[in-house]
């Protein structure tokens, strides 16, 4: 008895359906960086000589916040350019990534409290490592 009044309650106030206002959708942003050759294109040779054409920073800061972060997101190819062993490979090094990362800069060097390293997929297909 008192478990079917638990479901009732939850259904009563957490399970009630209706459509996602506009406000409550997800927006997922991502965008493909251009290759070199695409770089090249949409700017100038200036960009030739770099090993990574495009860095994209934001920069957000507070005088009376002590605390940091930094977070650095590579693309890698899509699911479908990179194959299962891509995927592996991709999985692998995201592995080695953070047990490196984590013994580096939280053990070695205690510069943070949460370190991680790890791939993810990002919208529009594609794939990167964090």
């Amino acid at each position: 008895k008192q478990a079917k009044e638990v479901a009732e309650l939850i259904e009563s106030h957490f399970l009630k359906s209706r459509p996602l206002a506009d406000d409550e959708n997800p927006r997922f942003r991502s965008l493909r960086l251009p290759t070199k050759e695409e770089a090249i294109q949409i700017y100038d040779e200036s960009v030739a000589s770099r090993e990574v054409p495009i860095i994209y920073e934001a920069l957000a800061h507070s005088e009376s916040e002590e605390n940091n972060a930094v977070e650095v997101v590579m693309q890698t190819a899509s699911s479908f350019e990179l194959g299962f062993e891509g995927l592996a490979i991709q999985e692998l090094i995201g592995h080695m990534a953070y047990n490196s990362a984590f013994n580096q800069l939280r053990t070695k060097e205690q510069l943070g409290y949460i370190v991680s390293a790890f791939t993810k997929k990002i919208t529009g297909g594609g794939n990167a490592f964090c």
